[in-house]
Parts: C-alpha cells; structure tokens; sequence
C-alpha cells in the first residue's frame, strides 16, 4: 500500500517535467518578408522607344511618376549630302544634325495626349561648296566674277546651343500597364534662334585690287545671307516612334 501511494506520488510530481520535455510551444517570431524587389518592379515604369522624323533617327528613354507625369531623354541623328553637277557650275551640299533633348510630358486626361516642354542640345551644320566651270561666271553682291578671278564659293551655317522646346504628342504608354509596345508621336518646335552664317571665296585673280573687291563683295554677300536666315527663329520637330514599356 505504501509503495503503491509512494509511486503514484513521482508520477505526478514527474509529468509536468516530461510534458515540458516533449511541447515545443509555437514561435512568436513574425514571418520575414523579402523587401527586394524584382526585376519586372524596378523597371515597370520604365520604357525605350526608337524614333524618326526632322531631328533623324534616335531613341528616347522614358519614366513614369504617375499616369500625368513622365520625364523623356533621347538623342538624334541626321546625314545628308548631294551633288550636283551642271555644265557651268559643281554644287556640293552636306547638312549634319546631331541632338540631345530632355524634356517632362504632362497628360492632362492620364490618357495618350501629352503636353511636352524642355530643352534641346542643337548642333546643326550645314556646308555649301559651289565652282564655276573654266568658262563659267559667279555673282558676288551683284558682281559678277569669271572662273579666272574666283575659283570658289563656301557657306557655313550652324546652331549650336541648348534651345527651349514645346510641343504637343500622343504616346500609348499608359496603356501598355502590364508591358508591351506603344506607339508615339511629337509635334512641336525648337526656339532655336537665328543661325551663325560664314561666308568665303577664293580668289584667282593676279591683281591685289580685284582680290580686295572680291573680299568687299564677300562680306557684303555674306551680310545678305545673314538678313535671309534672320527670320528664322524656330525649327519645326516632327517625328514618330514605336517604344516598349517594361
């Protein structure tokens, strides 16, 4: 009977150390969560785009803030020459363009039409080359010069300088919510200013006096050139693009 009583008397005292042994209580700790966040998130307001129009070809890189607000950057790129050849007179022609823009686009409806306003990095050159044939004549300030006296004509015309734009456009960014290609499009103008203007010809002639005239009618030629050009203030930016958004 007293061993019975005295058994059952360390098996009570036993069972709460044995229960402590064998329930793990839950862990109270909260889940981690993985803050870094993926690829497709990082760059899902992002968006390249390649364009064409009167600046040449080049890309635009796109962000998005919100559906009313993005910022643009791009660059552009244009080449062109041509010859010609007439039986009194060669013609040479080569016009280059090269352009950095950074410019903010404003939806006013978070739909396709944009208002966009910035500004343009021009480097705009354009060469002229003209010589008259051996039996050939040259006009210089109303002048006129045979091939013997002067035996070319070159015109330099350049803009260069960051230059204010304003324009309105249309693109399919906001639309392109989950990724994919839109489509885009800018109208708008370069408040560029008037152009720096060069003018030189080559004097033949043996005689220092018609050299010196040839000189004065240059410059007075040149002169002219310059008040033609002085009305342009402005050049007109018309292009398309196809872009993806990430």
């Amino acid at each position: 009977m007293i061993n019975r009583a005295l058994l059952s008397f360390l098996l009570v005292c036993a069972s709460p150390c044995v229960f402590a042994e064998t329930i793990t209580p839950e862990s109270t700790n909260p889940p981690v969560v993985s803050s870094t966040p993926s690829n497709n998130d990082a760059f899902k307001n992002a968006g390249l785009s390649l364009k064409a129009g009167t600046s040449g070809l080049g890309f635009d890189l796109t962000y998005s803030f919100d559906p009313r607000f993005k910022i643009r950057t791009g660059f552009g790129y244009l080449s062109y020459d041509r010859n010609i050849n007439k039986s009194d007179m060669t013609q040479r022609g080569k016009l280059q363009m090269s352009n950095f823009d950074l410019l903010a686009d404003y939806h006013p409806w978070s739909g396709g039409f944009r208002i966009s306003g910035g500004l343009e990095t021009l480097n705009v050159k354009f060469k002229g080359h003209a010589e008259k044939t051996e039996n050939g004549f040259i006009t210089l300030n109303g002048q006129q010069y045979s091939s013997l006296q002067v035996g070319s004509a070159d015109a330099d015309v350049r803009w260069n300088g960051a230059k204010p734009y304003l324009g309105l456009g249309y693109d399919g960014f906001n639309s392109s919510q989950n990724s994919g290609f839109y489509f885009s499009s800018d109208f708008g103008v370069v408040f560029s200013g008037s152009p720096d203007v060069n003018l030189t010809t080559t004097c033949l002639a043996t005689m220092p006096k018609v050299c010196q005239m040839i000189d004065r009618d240059t410059q007075a030629q040149e002169t002219k050139l310059k008040n033609d050009l002085h009305s342009i203030k402005w050049l007109p930016v018309l292009q398309v693009g196809i872009g993806y958004r990430f």
